[in-house]
């Protein structure tokens, strides 16, 4: 044997041996490797998304899974809106996480039995009664995809929201300020404002409201609509104005006609003599009582001469269809028809005609005090006390940095894509 096969064989002697831990060691280090290298993308592809955090209210965040347990709760099959739904359904998580974190600070508790009772009327109201209380709930929650567990916790959450509506209330005052109202309603601008000359001569109201109000349940109590508690009625006044008109061909007529009247010349008599508006025309350039909204009917002319002071007139106003000179007779602003304009008036005194939601009315004050509240009332002044606390709370928890939203057209999308 030569001496470098004998080396060469002493080499391969002391050569050290891969042991059996060694190589499984190796084996599962590969397999790691090979699990993060295939698994990571699917992690990243299809379960990360469902823990992404999409709200944080203080202290509680809130991921997509439970997002779209709370998006499939109000998610119909015939819902169109969805980009609507799904940010009503953030807004809603919102309002619910800090009601309860209100509710923990007023110390407000829920008892497990009313957690069953309601979550039992609940059960029995969707199953009309039919079948057994158990197999009612086991459908419902199925139709949901929502745990027991988490069905308690929605039913828990709109428990405290009670709670703390009853708490508003209780903070209420058992007194208020009245406002006694009779009211003429009309379908038309123009016969409101025909009904007021009438009572500017002196005609009774009571009697005019019997006759002509299209309000049935207050016109057979000569238009009594009773008493009123400030807070309490919802009804918008459209922003309306009240206006003559002239409409001229071209901008220079239009300064023209507009230097005449302030001359002195008489705007209806111009108006009769020059203006291109066939319907406003033989009426001495009279327009009547137009919206300001252009969504609610308004004109642009209308629009444009809302600054206006009573009695004065405006620049021409190009529409297209030629140039209007308006002249402000009187205007209305938008406002509460109860609250801002009913309570600004004397008693004994008549609103214009107010436009609310295609109707007309003539509002007269009878009488002003402080009355007792009904329990209605109440109930309605504590709603209004909640929902302006749930706007003013989320506004300073977005600004002072404790409210997030982590939510944009990615994650919109993903959820739609996985209802």
């Amino acid at each position: 044997m030569t001496e470098q096969m004998k080396n060469s064989q002493e080499n391969q002697t002391s050569a050290p041996k891969l042991g059996r831990g060694t190589i499984a060691i190796i084996v599962a280090v590969f397999l790691v490797i090979g699990t993060v290298v295939v698994g990571y993308p699917y992690y990243q592809t299809y379960l990360a998304p469902w823990y992404e955090p999409v709200l944080t209210v203080r202290d509680s965040v809130y991921n997509m899974r439970y997002y779209m347990k709370i998006l499939r709760l109000h998610m119909t099959g015939s819902e169109k809106d969805k980009f609507g739904v799904t940010m009503r359904v953030i807004e809603k998580i919102q309002e619910s996480a800090l009601i309860d974190q209100e509710a923990q600070k007023r110390k407000l508790t829920v008892s497990d039995e009313e957690i069953t009772r309601e979550v039992r009327r609940r059960v029995l109201e969707v199953g009309k009664g039919e079948g057994e209380f158990e197999d009612l709930y086991e459908n419902l929650l199925r139709g949901l995809q929502l745990s027991k567990k988490f069905y308690s916790q929605i039913v828990k959450q709109d428990i405290y929201k009670a709670k703390l509506l009853n708490s508003f209330e209780r903070e209420l005052s058992d007194t208020a300020e009245h406002i006694h109202i009779y009211g003429i309603v009309t379908g038309t601008a123009g016969k409101a404002e025909e009904l007021r000359q009438r009572l500017r001569k002196g005609e009774d109201f009571k009697k005019i409201a019997r006759e002509e109000s299209i309000d049935l349940s207050s016109s057979k109590k000569g238009g009594d609509f009773g008493w009123i508690p400030k807070g309490v009625d919802n009804r918008t006044v459209t922003e309306q104005v009240h206006l003559l008109g002239i409409l001229i061909k071209t901008k220079e007529d239009a300064e023209t006609v507009k230097a005449r009247i302030e001359a002195g010349e008489d705007f209806t008599e111009l108006a009769k003599q020059v203006s291109m508006d066939d319907v406003s025309r033989p009426k001495g350039g009279y327009l009547g009582w137009i919206s300001t909204q252009y969504q609610k009917g308004g004109k642009q002319h209308a629009a444009e001469s809302y600054e206006l002071e009573p009695g004065s007139l405006s620049e021409p106003i190009d529409t297209g269809e030629g140039f209007w000179i308006t002249k402000m007779l009187e205007k209305v602003p938008e406002g509460k028809l109860i609250d801002d304009h009913a309570f600004s008036l004397e008693v004994g005194r008549i609103t214009p005609p107010l436009s609310v939601l295609g109707r007309y009315y003539l509002i007269k004050v009878e009488a002003k005090e402080k009355r007792p509240l009904t329990q209605g009332n109440k109930r309605i002044l504590a709603e209004k006390a909640l929902k302006n606390w749930l706007k003013d709370s989320a506004a300073k928890g977005s600004e002072e940095g404790w409210i997030k939203w982590n939510w944009g057209s990615e994650p919109l999308n993903w959820a739609l894509n996985h209802l």
